[in-house]
């Protein structure tokens, strides 16, 4: 199988994962608040390159835990590691002036769910790892529509305007007298149409159209009659190749919507958001209420700012609102004035109380180009500032930039460099962080790795060398420089059935500083894969280390001689009536333990039945949870009410509201 076709594999369980855990509101508020971020949050997959994890944990009062506070962190993907030398999946980190750090690294193309938990408060991000070399990212496409009368229906999930009508995309006018759109499959039908591209020109009775595939259908009238042809809609000419076009393809959506939001013009982001401008709200045919100039209806999964997912509440966490008034919107742009209250789950710099943020993004139409700016908590005096910047640099080479001054008193910098070259690539990061009651750590880390070489007919293998340099406040010999050589060999591994897998792999890392510290870890590694069943996959992973050495500040409190883990990954998204996650870590050296289970279960469409399970067990504490909910869909998102057995007592909840 060709590397692309693996991550192709990759990318259909991790949205199986992902879509297991979504409807499990599996963030929770609870005695703290627990924050955590990745930098860079996109990075190739091999096994080297690492993304900085922060968590941040304060109390009710907005003070930081005091340090040495013992924070669990688990990821589903890839290793958690203090120096690229000894790794594992789960592990206990202990804070500095209320935060942690930590690396994430992976060989395994796919999507990290990373979560950290603090006694009964957890919360996630999500790191994606690509195959090295392959960028990933889409070209950037918009949907324009204007006419005399534009509307979307929230009913039946439907964009239509209404003569004359006229949509553009990549560089393709359609002019109809109606025209409608399913913004999901980026499905067209119109009728009474001309399409244009450049000097070409295509006149029909009516159109079927995949923008997805630029491929499609029309009728017209000819010599013979009313004639069907197939066009292609990059030249607009007729295709010889047989294509088919689904039955009842011309026939318009004639259901009746009741809920409409009618705009002046309309731009559709797909699979992130529908942008309306100078529109109104409208209930059976009366309209109801006008909107703001700009109106941002967000799609599920989308994590920017919009005007219909900006409520959360739990009763234990009180209020969140993060609604924003855009006063831009562009195909490569936004700018709004945000009013905030409380802590949300998917905020970096969240506080209590209400207050102002002012948000701006801008990308490349290819998006080789990401800046978002993000200034909050105006007036307040511990109001932040985040500014992250992803871009294509030195002819090819991807770069990510991130500022963080979440409370006008901490400072977080990273900086990220990857290059790919014929023979390997190159991996550069620098960051420089200074905690609210700490003093500046600050470092340099470059890796270069080479590419896979045959040697055997069943092996390979990849060596990579590293120099790193940098200041912890908590090591005493100041500042330090290091170097670090590695040797991978990768298998392809026994495949004794068309649904089993056994890859095994081996690496041994050895590093040294100028502290006179030197650290030897040589690892064993065995993935096994299977399919259970249609839509069910699991992993079991077993991994043995043994580390010589030592010597160095290591948060992970990794310790020399042996040490095994065991990894369990199960995600089944078998029907639409139910789906589960399982992720759990067992310490065969040291005993420590970490499990982590959702099921969902819908009995109805609109309700859903939610078990949540959670236990760890490591060095200083121990933690077991059992919380059931019952949810019901409003929109594409939740209300719903939960019972922790650790808390003994019943919470409610909105989701990310969306109206």
């Amino acid at each position: 199988m060709s590397r692309s076709g693996k991550w192709r594999l990759w990318a259909l369980a991790a949205s199986a994962a992902v879509a297991a855990q979504g409807g499990a509101q599996t963030i929770r508020f609870g005695g703290n608040r627990v924050v955590i971020t990745a930098n860079p949050a996109q990075l190739p997959a091999d096994g080297t390159t690492a993304s900085r994890i922060r968590i941040e944990v304060r109390g009710r009062d907005d003070a930081p835990v005091p340090d040495g506070t013992e924070v669990i962190i688990a990821t589903d993907i890839g290793d958690l590691t203090a120096d690229l030398g000894s790794k594992q999946r789960s592990a206990a980190v202990r804070t500095e002036g209320g935060y942690a750090i930590v690396l994430l690294t992976s060989e395994e193309p796919g999507t990290a769910t990373i979560r950290a938990t603090y006694l009964d408060s957890r919360n996630q991000v999500m790191v994606e790892f690509l195959p090295p070399g392959e960028a990933g990212k889409r070209e950037s496409r918009v949907v324009h529509v204007t006419g005399g009368w534009v509307g979307y229906c929230t009913d039946m999930d439907l964009v239509e305007a209404r003569g004359p009508a006229e949509l553009r995309y990549q560089g393709l006018t359609i002019e109809a007298d109606t025209l409608q759109l399913n913004p999901r499959t980026l499905v067209v039908k119109a009728d009474g149409v001309r399409l244009k591209r450049r000097d070409q020109e295509l006149q029909c009775e009516d159109t079927y159209l995949e923008l997805s595939t630029m491929r499609g259908g029309c009728r017209r009238f000819g010599d013979m009659g009313v004639e069907e042809i197939t066009y292609n809609a990059y030249t607009l000419k007729p295709t010889e190749a047989e294509q088919q076009i689904p039955q009842d393809a011309y026939r318009f959506d004639d259901r009746e919507g009741r809920v409409w939001t009618v705009a002046r013009s309309l731009s559709l982001f797909p699979g992130e958001k529908i942008v309306l401008r100078n529109a109104s709200l409208h209930v059976d045919q009366h309209r109801v209420m006008r909107y703001p100039p700009y109106w941002v209806i967000a799609f599920e999964g989308y994590r920017g700012s919009s005007n219909t997912q900006f409520l959360q509440f739990d009763s234990t966490g009180g209020l969140a609102l993060d609604f924003p008034l855009f006063f831009s919107v562009t195909d490569t742009s936004t700018g709004a004035l945000k009013i905030q209250r409380g802590a949300s789950n998917g905020s970096v710099m969240a506080r209590e109380g209400w207050s102002l943020a002012l948000e701006l993004t801008n990308q490349s139409l290819t998006r080789e180009r990401e800046t978002q700016l993000l200034i909050d908590g105006l007036p307040k005096d511990q109001w932040g500032l985040l500014l992250t910047d992803r871009r294509k640099l030195f002819g090819g080479s991807d770069a990510d930039f991130s500022f963080a001054w979440p409370d006008h008193r901490s400072i977080f910098t990273d900086f990220s460099v990857f290059n790919y070259g014929s023979a390997g690539h190159l991996a550069a990061r620098t960051f420089a962080d200074r905690t609210e009651l700490g003093e500046w750590s600050y470092g340099f880390n470059a890796d270069y790795l080479s590419n896979s070489i045959p040697v055997g007919p069943a092996a390979r293998l990849r060596w990579g060398t590293g120099l790193q340099a940098g200041r912890n406040p908590w090591d005493t010999n100041g500042f330090v420089v290091g170097h670090r050589a590695s040797t991978y060999f990768d298998f392809t591994g026994w495949q004794p059935s068309s649904s089993t897998s056994l890859v095994p792999g081996i690496s041994d890392t050895f590093s040294w500083d100028t502290a006179n510290r030197r650290q030897n870890v040589a690892r064993l590694q065995l993935s096994l894969n299977h399919r259970l069943a249609k839509g069910i996959n699991a992993n079991v992973r077993y991994s043995f280390e043994h580390r010589t050495g030592g010597g160095t500040y290591d948060p992970l409190d990794t310790r020399n001689g042996i040490n095994q883990q065991l990894n369990l990954n199960v995600n089944a998204y078998a029907s639409k009536r139910w789906d589960a996650y399982l992720n759990g870590s067992y310490g065969l050296t040291d005993e420590t333990v970490y499990g982590f289970g959702a099921l969902n279960y819908h009995p109805l469409p609109k309700y859903r039945i939610g078990l949540i399970g959670t236990y760890y067990k490591f060095t200083d504490q121990s933690f077991s949870d059992l919380e059931v909910s019952l949810n019901r869909a409003l929109g594409n998102r939740e209300i719903g009410v939960r019972y922790s057995t650790t808390d003994d007592r019943v919470s409610l909840q909105f989701g990310a509201m969306q109206f």
